[in-house]
């Protein structure tokens, strides 16, 4: 009988041991999540924004299969920020921002930095967060995730010019919002981790 109480000490006390250990590495992962570009999305992940479209991811080549040419393609040099190409295209709902991207030995292609939503009848998460949400249905939407601070929403400003509110999404990317007068949503932005196209 003392045996089998001592197993069963044993037991328990090597079954706390195992749990102490997978909490530490749990909060050690979860301290060092914001290293290296990881970032949980507490309200919606980047797959949510992309399944809401149809798309596999945000690129150019997932945008074309799926939606074919732009309504609209508008193609400039940006003299104001390294002579950086970019490419506006245009579509019903949605308009797709991409730098021109020629540095790296593959072939030339265009990377998407932005995408701004302006149809209603886009709604994200479980608010259904779109054009026409207020102001305090995104801040209760979003209010589990870390509100980009100022210096990153002036960056983030360099290419949605009429940015009011951030909010950080997965892996540190930019979910941005403009409201009207009365509050109210009238445009809506991603921008990807480490797109800033600079």
């Amino acid at each position: 009988m003392q045996v089998h109480k001592r197993r069963i000490f044993k037991t328990v006390l090597m079954s706390l041991g195992i749990l102490v250990v997978l909490l530490c590495i749990t909060l050690y992962f979860n301290d060092h999540q914001d290293c290296c570009g990881e970032h949980r999305a507490a309200y919606l992940s980047t797959r949510g924004y992309t399944r809401e479209l149809g798309l596999t991811r945000f690129d150019e080549a997932s945008i074309l299969q799926k939606y074919g040419s732009p309504i609209t393609r508008t193609r400039w040099v940006d003299s104001k920020m390294n002579d950086r190409t970019l490419i506006l295209d245009q579509y019903l709902t949605f308009d797709v921002l991409y730098i021109y991207t020629d540095w790296y030995e593959c072939e030339p292609y265009n990377e998407l930095i932005q995408i701004v939503f302006k149809a209603d009848t886009l709604r994200f998460g479980r608010k259904k967060i779109g054009i026409g949400s207020t102001q305090e249905d995104v801040q209760k939407a979003y209010f589990r995730d870390q509100k980009i601070n100022e210096d990153d929403l002036a960056y983030c400003a360099y290419n949605y010019p009429d940015v009011d509110e951030g909010y950080y999404g997965e892996s540190w990317c930019n979910i941005l919002f403009s409201y009207d007068d009365n509050g109210k949503v009238i445009s809506m932005a991603m921008q990807p981790s480490e797109s800033w196209g600079w």
